[in-house]
């Protein structure tokens, strides 16, 4: 009798997994569906920020830079001297991270200006889920590791955004589909899956050129902190509402914040 009980447990517990991974499957689409601005910035986020690796690369191998270079070159010595504590002093005097809207400067000035207003542009413009998933092996600045790389991890972050943006799922069958999601990025392409054991902090913030991005290029790192900004600060709009009702609704909000942040 009790391995009969048994037998059944295990054929229940595969058929209700079955039904979860089905149901996981099905919502590919969702967030398009509940929150088409947001699935249409997403894709441009991805189309936008493999553009702004080849602006990078762009502006450094033009002849014109080679003096901000050489003078970006020695502020980037000067940086690597200093201690961590002299690192974070700096970071705090120019203000931790950037959006958008804050003033700044660097080496680069009407040529990150020029990137600046065609990857706004971008922005503002749709692009297809096809033009989204081929952005980063098309990009001629990444290397194909690299692009495989951040091809395989924004494949993931949208299986996990549709998750979430699903209506027909509870919480809880949408945390089995969330690590059935994790499962699926660590196995379908594990050379190009990154760790899923946290990372010290200190592998970008105390190498000798931690804030080589921000110094400079300040436009384009602070647009794609900006972007990215959006991407938690949505997915967390999502969840909230789901968890705790009075929260629910808030995605146009987060939205409207991300433009302002914009400038």
């Amino acid at each position: 009798m009790k391995n009969r009980l048994n037998g059944v447990f295990k054929i229940a517990a595969v058929v209700v997994t079955g039904a979860l991974s089905t149901a996981a499957i099905g919502q590919s689409g969702s967030l398009r569906s509940e929150y088409p601005e947001l699935a249409g910035l997403n894709n441009a986020f991805d189309v936008t920020q493999a553009e702004i690796f080849d602006a990078m690369a762009g502006i450094n191998s033009d002849p014109a830079t080679e003096e901000a270079r050489s003078e970006l070159r020695m502020e980037l010595d000067m940086m690597a001297n200093m201690d961590m504590h002299e690192m974070m002093s700096r970071n705090a005097g120019q203000g931790g991270q950037m959006d958008m809207s804050t003033p700044m400067t660097g080496p680069y000035g009407e040529s990150e200006i020029e990137a600046r207003v065609e990857l706004y542009g971008l922005l503002q413009t749709d692009h297809s889920d096809t033009d989204a998933e081929q952005a980063f092996v098309n990009s001629e600045a990444l290397t194909r590791h690299s692009a495989r790389v951040l091809q395989h991890g924004r494949s993931f972050e949208r299986a996990v955004w549709d998750i979430f943006a699903s209506p027909s799922m509870n919480i809880f069958q949408k945390r089995i589909a969330v690590d059935e999601a994790i499962e699926e990025y660590r196995t379908s392409d594990p050379r190009h899956a990154v760790s899923l054991t946290p990372k010290s902090s200190e592998l970008y913030l105390a190498h000798p050129y931690a804030n080589g991005l921000t110094s400079a290029f300040p436009r384009l790192s602070g647009l794609m902190w900006t972007n990215q900004w959006l991407q938690l600060a949505s997915l967390e709009a999502i969840i909230i509402g789901q968890v705790d009702p009075q929260f629910a609704g808030s995605v146009p909000t987060t939205l409207e914040r991300y433009r302002s942040k914009l400038g």
